[in-house]
């Protein structure tokens, strides 16, 4: 179970705004029945415990079933590394959760309907042959349910009952519209956001099915409206029925929500914000003021519910963040070590490893009690697919590194295995939504002198230029590795042409991983003597030079459908290559680029009528790369400078492993490739847009199998041969030391 070690934060995603949003409905419940502290105290913890095993047993199954969808869309999957048997395991301990509560709450027949109706719908969401998930509107129907409504109204029923209250219907069908209509507002969010990604795995949900402006009206006028207009009923109501001045405050942040709306250009606004990927733009933060508002009423019945405040500011305001969430982290994933050491009779080390999601979490994890100087490690994207090389740079720098993320352009605000750089700024978002610029900066300069960091590593220029500033006030020295288009997108270097020479002058090295970027770094103004040539490093360990069977004809392209990589062009090659071996076959992996060539790469093979020859592999792991690479005999990959942005390659990573597992490479002359591949001996080259060179060069591979033999021995020899990538992280260890030691 990956709940702790790996990412401490990862409990959050589901338990705050859901479990938050339950506990709000019963603060309610508490409020207009009266129950005092002595009645309720004792409830409080079953009901958290059924909360959170319900909730996980629906995100279990969820996982489980997406196991294969989560893969090819490269995201994480909380399930994916457990044996059979800890999924049994896990499987159990929920239904516990779920059910043993109610041995101590109170229930009739129905709240056993409802308990039913929760179960089913989070089984047939997930499961085939039905799985609601991919059937549009009866999956948004279904989330909203199983998510929201019906789990609030059972909370509700609960607490009616242990009030021993005649349950108010009108309350219950206010509540539970309101809910319903905030789960479909929610889940529409949800597949927004992960449009993409479900794309890639083809789950056919109803963003997708239905696409992204069509989801984003349903959101606002499914959603949104329906959703204030039914929580303005209810608060009305129980202001009516129970108490004048409980309305006062729900409506007001109402009314200031839609007078925002209506400031910034009404609904026509908020649909440009949704399709501007703001799609949180009209959410409302319950879960910030409801809960303690419900409380405040509470506290007029009993001031003992100012501990239940307390608990809840704790939980769900991030007052106390690290010391709860580490405490329960702790505990819950030391229970599954000494579990898997004495009933598995495991060793330590495969005990302790089963609690990481990755390798480069291990390596943090290793490294962070030991006597060793302290680096930071800042990109933009937390686990990019495509970024093996940051991943390199984890597992193998010989240091106390930190790992610092955030999706923006700004500042990073996220550490891997610590969650937010500060507990200030995850308090203030939880609090007011958009955290303001100067508190970023704060939590960043705040962190890096708590941890005494001593050197930051910057993936990419633009990282650089954005963290380098702050570096030069805290006196930290700076490492900037340049890979490409950081360094020729024409819109980038306009765009970051001051920030660039601030950093020029103050980073201690500035690294490219191909002679043309270190090239184009001296033209923009970069100092000789801090520029360096190092290439990125290949896993040698896994990409072993493997006997292949040469009458094979299969073609392999591993990479993203981007512009730059131009893999619609490999398949126009490909298919003049057809026409002398019929036979043949070409092999794509990788997805989406930022402009999805992937869509526009299955029509024109469709288009060809060449489906029968090409195949898609989609995302795949480095270790499925490799088995690509065994069974393939040649690698082919036609980069090109984009026209418009002027955006190049460094040196590709998927060439050097071709290369060092003996597999021949038919590539452009373009960015670094040049620089690795000796034509017509490591591999054979063509120009940029050559695509029926390219052509020629792929069936002469294939009519000369000693050629091609020849070719991928030498190939592989060249990449086991070149010092600077063998010793990549030996070379960039030494840069790292010497930031250190220069004053």
């Amino acid at each position: 179970m990956k709940t702790g070690y790996s990412e401490p934060t990862r409990i959050s995603e589901w338990w705050r705004p859901k479990a938050g949003n339950i506990l709000a409905v019963i603060y309610l419940v508490i409020a207009i029945t009266g129950l005092s502290f002595q009645q309720t105290a004792f409830y409080f913890l079953p009901s958290i415990m059924t909360i959170i095993g319900i909730a996980g047993f629906g995100h279990f199954f969820n996982d489980l079933f997406d196991l294969k969808a989560d893969q090819l869309a490269g995201k994480k999957n909380r399930v994916a590394s457990l044996s059979n048997l800890v999924r049994g395991l896990v499987f159990a301990v929920l239904l516990i959760f779920a059910l043993a509560p109610w041995f101590i709450l109170p229930f009739d027949k129905n709240t056993v309907w409802l308990l039913a109706l929760e179960f089913i719908l989070l089984i047939i969401y997930a499961v085939p042959p039905l799985r609601l998930k991919e059937r549009s509107g009866l999956g948004v129907i279904a989330d909203a349910l199983y998510a929201y409504a019906i789990p609030t109204s059972l909370a509700a029923y609960t607490f009616f009952l242990i009030s021993e209250k005649p349950p108010e219907l009108v309350f219950f069908i206010l509540l539970f519209s309101w809910q319903f209509f905030m789960g479909v507002h929610n889940i529409i969010i949800n597949q927004l956001e992960d449009y993409e990604a479900d794309k890639v795995s083809g789950l056919n949900t109803m963003a997708v099915k239905n696409g992204t402006d069509k989801a984003i009206s349903l959101k606002l006028s499914l959603g949104l409206l329906p959703e204030l207009l039914f929580f303005m009923a209810l608060v009305t109501w129980v202001g009516i029925i129970h108490h004048w001045s409980y309305t006062i405050l729900p409506l007001l942040i109402i009314i200031f929500k839609l007078s925002k709306i209506r400031s910034q250009g009404g609904l026509t606004s908020l649909k440009r914000l949704s399709q501007s990927k703001d799609y949180q733009a009209s959410s409302v933060p319950y879960q910030r003021f409801f809960p303690l508002w419900n409380l405040v009423f509470c506290l007029l019945i009993s001031p003992w519910y100012l501990v239940v405040m307390i608990l809840d500011l704790a939980l769900f305001l991030s007052v106390f963040p690290s010391t709860l969430r580490k405490t329960a982290s702790l505990s819950v994933n030391y229970a599954i070590y000494f579990f898997r050491r004495l009933i598995l009779e495991q060793d330590p080390v495969t005990a302790r490893k089963g609690a990481y999601d990755d390798p480069e979490l291990l390596a943090l994890e290793q490294n962070k009690h030991k006597e060793l100087p302290r680096i930071a490690i800042i990109n933009r994207h937390k686990a990019k697919f495509t970024e093996t090389f940051v991943r390199q740079h984890i597992i193998h720098l010989p240091f106390r590194t930190y790992f610092l993320y955030g999706k923006g352009q700004y500042l990073p605000r996220f550490a891997v295995n610590r969650g937010h750089l500060s507990a200030l700024v995850s308090f203030y978002q939880d609090l007011f939504g958009k955290v303001p610029k100067y508190l970023v900066e704060l939590a960043f300069k705040i962190f890096l002198k708590q941890n005494r960091i001593q050197v930051v590593l910057a993936e990419f220029g633009t990282t650089g230029a954005v963290v380098g500033p702050h570096l030069k006030d805290l006196n930290i020295p700076l490492i900037v590795v340049f890979y490409g288009y950081d360094a020729s997108n024409k819109e980038i270097l306009e765009a970051y042409e001051i920030q660039y020479q601030k950093m020029f002058r103050y980073a201690h090295k500035l690294i490219g991983v191909s002679k043309k970027i270190c090239k184009k770094l001296i033209e923009l103004g970069a100092p000789k003597d801090k520029v360096m040539y190092l290439p990125c490093s290949v896993n040698l360990e896994l990409f072993k030079p493997v006997e292949r069977d040469i009458n094979d004809k299969v073609f392999l392209a591993v990479g993203r459908f981007a512009e730059m990589k131009s893999p619609h062009l490999t398949i126009l090659a490909f298919q003049q290559v057809l026409n002398k071996h019929p036979e043949a076959k070409l092999v794509m992996a990788g997805n989406t680029g930022e402009q999805d060539l992937f869509e526009t790469c299955k029509i024109l093979v469709r288009s060809l009528d060449i489906e029968d020859k090409v195949e898609f592999l989609g995302i795949l792991t480095p270790q499925e790369v490799y088995e690509a690479m065994k069974v393939a005999t040649v690698f082919v990959q036609h980069s090109v400078t984009t026209p418009v942005t002027g955006d190049q390659e460094g040196t590709p990573v998927a060439i050097m492993e071709a290369m060092a597992c003996g597999l021949p490479v038919v590539a452009t002359r373009h960015g670094g490739i040049d620089e690795i591949i000796e034509h017509e001996k490591t591999g054979l080259l063509v120009d940029e847009y050559d695509v029926e060179g390219m052509a020629k060069v792929m069936i002469s591979l294939l009519d000369n199998p000693p050629l091609l033999k020849g070719i991928g021995i030498e190939a592989s020899k060249s990449i086991r041969e070149n010092e600077l990538i063998v010793k990549h992280h030996e070379i960039l260890t030494r840069i790292v030391k010497e930031s250190i030691l220069t004053p």
